[in-house]
């Protein structure tokens, strides 16, 4: 079984150096990194002509296994435009992405889409954490 499809909309060029850092990080095993699909979002972005270049690409993508779009911020032009297609059957959205989030999304090779989105979400969650330990001078 395959993954979903993964798109990454994300502020310019956010989408596509995550896109890359997947690559690099995969780059001497067999992955499905090709599955994913970088949209970089421009500060100077027309929505409705942007929502119709999503729309479109997401439908030629579109299979059984579905797609698991990451956005960056929740709230911002990215994640609004990806909401808005968020009630379209077999796609799945998460905001706060981030590089462990999508190693393992690459790796969620079984189950539904709406586990492998509950497991990415607890990878973005258990992959913030504080460095310093018990030191206190920070």
């Amino acid at each position: 079984m395959l993954p979903p499809d993964i798109f990454i909309v994300a502020h310019e060029p956010l989408a596509s150096a995550l896109k890359t850092c997947t690559q690099h990080i995969f780059s001497n095993v067999e992955s499905s990194v090709d599955q994913i699909t970088a949209i970089d979002v421009p500060s100077d972005v027309d929505t409705k002509t942007f929502l119709q270049h999503l729309e479109k690409q997401i439908q030629e993508k579109l299979t059984e296994r579905g797609i698991l779009i990451f956005t960056d911020v929740r709230g911002a032009t990215p994640a609004n435009l990806a909401h808005k297609i968020a009630n379209t059957p077999n796609i799945c959205v998460i905001s706060g992405v981030n590089l462990p989030a999508l190693i393992t999304a690459i790796n969620q090779t079984e189950g539904p889409l709406r586990r492998v989105m509950l497991v990415c979400e607890g990878a973005i969650h258990s992959s913030v954490s504080s460095m310093n330990g018990r030191n206190t001078s920070c």
